[in-house]
């Protein structure tokens, strides 16, 4: 059996050649997306360069991490859990933005987006926030956040 063979058949290859060719041409992809955008002066430019400049390689750096054997990189190690750690918070932050623009900043003048109080808008955020940070702390690193919000409950 060729080396080549031999390598193709690994677990990780597959995924390996995911990210050698999608991160390319994602990448590009979305930045064509954010020039058009940047051209017609919209405020979707902004998630649009968040998501190609910090989600799309930190997502790929974790699916590397994931698929690199236990004998090089554990898996249940602090690098996997900070770097999914990481990430969950930048989804959480590219959510929030990006529905920061659909919602509010396209709003048209007199319409119910325009008027909406912010303080209606912050607390919004907070919740969605609470609940994101939620999640990723229980899934990434197994905390038990039911009795967290039980003690918020009660204070």
């Amino acid at each position: 059996m060729s080396d080549l063979t031999r390598i193709s058949q690994q677990p990780w290859f597959g995924w390996a050649l995911l990210v050698v060719i999608g991160l390319p041409v994602l990448t590009i992809v979305l930045t064509e997306v954010e020039a058009r955008l940047v051209r017609r002066r919209s405020s979707m430019a902004r998630p649009v360069r968040m998501l190609r400049a910090f989600v799309l390689p930190v997502g790929a750096l974790l699916v590397l991490l994931t698929q690199i054997p236990n004998s090089v990189v554990s898996n249940e190690g602090g690098v996997v859990k900070i770097t999914a750690t990481v990430l969950g918070l930048l989804v959480l932050v590219f959510v929030l933005s990006g529905l920061n623009t659909a919602l509010f900043l396209n709003a048209s003048a007199g319409s119910w987006r325009s008027r909406m109080p912010s303080i209606f808008i912050d607390i919004v955020r907070i919740i969605i926030i609470g609940a994101g940070l939620a999640v990723l702390f229980s899934v990434v690193w197994g905390a038990d956040v039911g009795s967290l919000f039980a003690a918020l409950g009660v204070t």
